[in-house]
């Protein structure tokens, strides 16, 4: 829709960490960015949407603890059931980390083991291969059209539904073009 719309408007995308692509829109060096967060004042901030954020469920725990429970139960699972579990988390700093850190945090949860990584496909992956917990964003699970992913397992954490909010941010003084204003709507 963007490219028949903006025929001569090429997008350039730039995957660094949020920090660094406010840098870059603040230095005018990118126009746009996606990001989490807005806490730079020096931006302007256009909520795009809200992002669900899920508990991949490893097969076996799924299969022993949640597939005996009445469908309408499978949606979420007792935060009391993750203490002592491994998790595989991405690594401090990141957002995702930030996330799991609240809710092991507001539940008093230990974990048996924590596994780090940068990469949130990893992480999943690992999931899948019986490693252990993640927590995955919405927006990276329903675009999948993988046959594998199937077979993940996904839920909230009963009385914690965890959501993100993602945002487009701007320089304040900056001119938003029609094909910027039409990015961010």
């Amino acid at each position: 829709a963007f490219s028949a719309k903006f025929p001569g408007i090429e997008l350039v995308l730039i995957e660094e960490r949020m920090n660094m692509l406010r840098e870059l829109v603040k230095s005018g060096k990118a126009d746009l960015a996606i990001t989490y967060q807005k806490e730079d004042p020096a931006l302007e901030y256009s909520l795009i949407l809200e992002n669900p954020v899920y508990l991949q469920v490893p097969p076996t725990f799924w299969r022993e603890r949640m597939a005996p429970l009445p469908a309408a139960k499978r949606k979420q699972l007792l935060p009391e059931l993750l203490n002592s579990q491994t998790f595989i988390l991405l690594k401090k700093g990141r957002g995702m980390r930030e996330v799991a850190d609240q809710l092991l945090s507001h539940f008093q949860i230990e974990p048996g083991k924590i596994m780090e990584t940068d990469n949130i496909h990893l992480a999943k992956g690992l999931v899948r291969l019986d490693k252990g917990f993640t927590l995955v964003p919405d927006i990276s699970i329903r675009r999948s059209l993988h046959p594998s992913r199937e077979a993940d397992h996904y839920c909230q954490v009963k009385d914690y539904p965890t959501k993100r909010s993602l945002y487009c941010c701007y320089r304040k003084s900056g001119y938003l073009t029609e094909a910027e204003s039409y990015i961010i709507k």
